[in-house]
């Protein structure tokens, strides 16, 4: 029970943020120490909100629900539950909510199989219920508390939608004044939600590493498979609401949908002279907004690989190529749709003679381009050819504490507007010509639950000043 009353200190009147509610529940479980356990509960909750100058019945809810608990499996357990409310308006007057029965259910999966030769964990959740249309904006807060940073593209001293990016470089990110968030609308819809996760672990050396031929073969290699899905609906047939991978579904059916595709194939994963990997990736998002769709996805392919050539000295490797989709549907927001298509190789090599202090050189090659023209927003064929040279060096002492030093020269050869949506993704940044980005940060234990951090970031791009960051950061720990 909570009852929270708020006056006007003027007035001496009740606030529209005074509440109160009164919730109940009862429930039938048997004893916590059984292997399998088993629940069935029944709930009810009564809201009140301002009604003049008292509160008012304004909502009534029942919740209905059952758990069970299968953790008497050997290798194995299984965990189900699931939720049914009814939600009744009792004033209209009060509540913005609308009448409606709401169902969640969830099941998750754990399985050990062949000795741990092979994991797997499933996570399928379904529910339903009233859900608002949404718009997002954006809201300033104070500088290095937000994640993205206004650019005024067309230089009219107005803040808009398209003029808004993501922090990248440090300084950025330092000084990052905004937030982008969500707020709701009147709009109320029915939205069916299907969320489902997979993972998968193949690990043969755990029952071959001691075989010989093809099974000691087959035992330097695993796979680490990984799917999630998140999706909102409005009413679809019975059979493909439940399932989670259906994809082609119509924008008059769509809400949003997210979803992430990950593979990563090892060779000598653990090996401590040499190993390799080749990674899959692919990230999609949809979301409805009231001014239309906003689509994202990311697709990318990566084979890395490292060598110690001796105990002092290693090789590392990185080759990756990919693309990067955004699509809108809202006029304001043409301007930030792209298809920019990416190729990098990136060589490190590493003296590290102890454990104390480590010391890299690399260089890092990469191209891009926009392969979606766009003659109304005055984009597409932007191309890039970026060189990077950088040093990085580490020290750690255990009683001195850590110190990172990194510096980096960034040569960027660009065809397009860079002052413009699709030019900053494509120079991440950063300014065609010679960039230079460097920084230092020390971390240290002054204490037994007290750590400090300092750090400095400092960048140079052409026609712009030298940009300098630094902070200062104390953590206690309980």
């Amino acid at each position: 029970f909570e009852e929270n009353l708020r006056l006007d200190p003027e007035s001496d009147t009740l606030s529209n943020m005074s509440f109160k509610w009164w919730e109940w529940e009862v429930s039938v479980s048997n004893p916590d120490s059984a292997e399998n356990s088993y629940k069935v509960s029944y709930a009810e909750r009564t809201d009140w909100l301002k009604q003049q100058q008292d509160l008012g019945e304004s909502s009534f809810a029942r919740i209905y629900g059952y758990e069970m608990g299968l953790n008497k499996m050997r290798n194995s357990s299984l965990n189900f539950r699931v939720n049914y409310r009814t939600l009744e308006i009792l004033n209209e007057e009060l509540s913005g909510l609308r009448p409606e029965n709401t169902l969640l259910s969830r099941v998750e999966y754990q399985a050990r199989i062949l000795k741990g030769a092979l994991t797997s964990s499933t996570f399928y959740e379904i529910g339903s219920g009233l859900e608002n249309r949404r718009e997002f904006v954006y809201i300033e807060t104070t500088p290095g508390q937000g994640t993205h940073i206004h650019i005024d593209y067309n230089n009219n001293g107005e803040k808009e939608l398209d003029e808004f990016e993501l922090a990248v470089q440090a300084d950025q990110v330092a000084s990052a004044n905004y937030i982008k968030a969500f707020v709701p609308t009147n709009d109320y819809i029915k939205v069916f939600r299907n969320q489902f996760t997979q993972s998968l672990f193949l690990r043969p050396a755990a029952v071959w590493r001691d075989k010989k031929g093809a099974r000691k073969l087959v035992s330097y290699f695993s796979d680490q498979f990984s799917f999630s899905t998140d999706r909102k609906t409005l009413t679809l047939d019975l059979a493909d609401q439940f399932n989670p991978f259906l994809f082609d579904i119509a924008d008059s059916l769509l809400q949003s949908t997210n979803s992430n595709l990950r593979n990563i194939f090892y060779f000598n994963q653990s090996h401590p002279v040499f190993g390799a990997d080749f990674t899959f990736q692919r990230l999609d998002g949809r979301n409805l907004l009231t001014s239309g769709f906003e689509s994202r996805s990311t697709e990318r392919y990566s084979l890395s690989f490292r060598w110690n050539f001796t105990s002092i000295l290693s090789f590392e490797g990185r080759g990756e190529q990919g693309d990067k989709q955004s699509a809108s549907d809202a006029g304001v927001l043409s301007s930030r749709n792209y298809n920019i298509a990416y190729r990098e190789a990136e060589p490190k090599l590493v003296i590290q003679p102890g454990a104390k202090w480590r010391l890299s050189f690399l260089f890092n090659y990469k191209e891009q381009e926009n392969t979606l023209n766009i003659p109304e927003a005055l984009t597409g064929g932007e191309k890039s050819f970026a060189r990077k040279t950088g040093l990085e060096f580490t020290l750690s002492s255990p009683d001195r504490g850590n110190l990172f030093v990194t510096g980096n020269l960034i040569q960027i050869n660009y065809f397009g507007a860079p002052n413009s949506p699709v030019g900053f993704e494509i120079l991440e940044g950063l300014q065609p010509g010679l960039n230079g980005t460097w920084g230092v940060s020390y971390q240290r234990t002054l204490a037994n639950n007290l750590q400090i951090n300092l750090n400095y970031n400092g960048r140079q791009s052409p026609g712009l000043s030298i940009i300098h960051t630094g902070g200062v950061e104390a953590r206690a720990f309980f």
